[in-house]
């Protein structure tokens, strides 16, 4: 078949000319295809048609492949929207987290490590210092029952004070 102009090619296969254009414009429809004739162009229909078919239908279109990245912390490669995926999670974990920190759910462990060791400290300090508080009354006395009396009270104490000190951290 000889070739005709665009706008019958585009009546031939029931599409605007400016589609065809677009098509000859991005290779679809190959130069093979394609012969200028004084100003215009005009296209074989027969060999524009195959091509058409070829270059158009799902199965010969090339796959574009997705750029995949590893990411820590997950075993497999993940695409870019699977990333935005992940990276949405997380958002929505973090916004969770700090809301129970917000509504005191939460507790930050720098603090609370913190509070015990400044607990623990006061209470070390405080059983260091229990000889030379109690040395004077414990030397005053002569019944060894006694003085074991005055050491555990001085001692149960303190350990007392410390277990209130953890109490008023854990709240």
């Amino acid at each position: 078949m000889a070739h005709v102009s665009i706008p019958a090619f585009a009546k031939i296969v029931e599409r605007s000319p400016e589609y065809i254009r677009r098509l000859m414009s991005t290779g679809v429809i190959p130069k093979g295809c394609i012969k200028r004739v004084g100003k215009r162009w005009h296209v074989d229909p027969v060999r524009a048609k195959k091509a058409m078919q070829k270059n158009l239908s799902p199965q010969h279109r090339k796959k574009t492949k997705t750029k995949t990245q590893k990411y820590p912390g997950i075993d497999k490669e993940v695409s870019y929207s699977q990333a935005r995926s992940l990276n949405e999670q997380f958002k929505v974990a973090q916004a969770r987290i700090q809301l129970g920190i917000t509504m005191d759910k939460y507790i930050l462990k720098s603090k609370v490590k913190d509070e015990i060791f400044s607990a623990s400290r006061l209470c070390r300090d405080s059983l260091l210092s229990i000889p030379d508080r109690i040395a004077p009354l414990v030397a005053a006395e002569n019944d060894p029952h006694r003085c074991k009396n005055i050491l555990d009270k001085e001692i149960t104490a303190t350990i007392e004070d410390f277990l209130k000190m953890l109490n008023a951290v854990h709240r």
